[in-house]
């Protein structure tokens, strides 16, 4: 793969117009050329039923395009996506190898960043993960861009229409059973709108079915029991610091890592639904 790159680069194939001379009479011109391999770290699953998996083929195609090529380390529980995401590709008439996906472990991860073929590292994750990612670039001198962790707010203010308030909640916040790096997590309602809003909130997401996503449901299990048993201790711990909870909050008695939608209110800083992501 890079001899393949190195080669289409020396033969100003790739970019019939890579280099451009630039104003003024000094002769410098301005070249556009691929870093040649870049890996790309993924920490998360999309687990939604019709994905068209648009995260991760965001990041790959823009890279693919200008000429590089893209090397994959999903996460490790769910290399059947990871591999299918390699089949997309072939699929589509990349070139063989242009894009592989690489099974291994992520102990192993710093080995590749190290590896002198690899040009740039591009990371989505939690902050552990990227500072670990980041110092690694770091010390090769390696281009690296991070996703990190987060809890986006969504903000009612006092004008808002409720109920296109609520509608809209709803759809930012249980995409993909709520494991989305921008799904709404914080919900920030003035004092006159937030007992309206936390009752037509509760209606709405009382009608919303769980279960297999094969089915037509609204949400559907998480990515594993450990990331289940994480998120109802965040949500436990919340509540015993003062919180109050509406809905959900338990662990349903069915096979599979499923978890209700939950609604707490009153939480507070100091309270892990307030100072922590709660991914899911």
């Amino acid at each position: 793969l890079h001899n393949y790159f190195f080669q289409r680069i020396r033969m100003n194939i790739l970019f019939e117009n890579a280099w451009a001379q630039t104003s003024g009479s000094g002769g410098s011109f301005l070249g556009f050329l691929p870093l040649v391999i870049i890996f790309v770290v993924f920490y998360f699953l999309l687990i939604r039923p019709q994905s068209k998996k648009q995260k991760e083929h965001k990041e790959m195609i823009s890279s693919l395009v200008v000429g590089n090529g893209v090397i994959l380390k999903h996460a490790s529980n769910v290399q059947g996506c990871a591999y299918a995401i390699e089949d997309c590709f072939k699929d589509a008439g990349y070139h063989e190898n242009i894009f592989k996906n690489l099974c291994i472990p992520g102990t192993k991860v710093d080995n590749v960043i190290n590896n002198n073929k690899i040009s740039a590292v591009t990371l989505t994750g939690s902050t552990p993960a990227g500072i670990s990612v980041a110092k690694k670039a770091g010390e090769n001198l390696k281009k690296a861009v991070l996703e990190l962790g987060g809890s986006d707010p969504y903000l009612i203010f006092e004008d808002a229409n409720i109920d296109i308030a609520v509608s809209a909640c709803i759809d930012g916040r249980i995409l993909n059973a709520g494991q989305s790096c921008i799904a709404a997590k914080r919900l920030i309602i003035t004092k006159n709108n937030e007992e309206d809003f936390i009752e037509k909130l509760k209606s709405q997401l009382s009608l919303k079915i769980m279960g297999d996503p094969i089915d037509d449901v609204d949400i559907g299990p998480m990515v594993s029991n450990d990331s289940r048993k994480e998120v109802h201790e965040q949500v436990m711990n919340t509540i015993e610091a003062g919180a109050t909870l509406h809905i959900g909050g338990y662990i349903p008695d069915i096979e599979g890592a499923y978890y209700p939608i939950t609604l707490i209110s009153g939480v507070a800083p100091g309270m892990p639904g307030f100072d922590e992501e709660i991914f899911g």
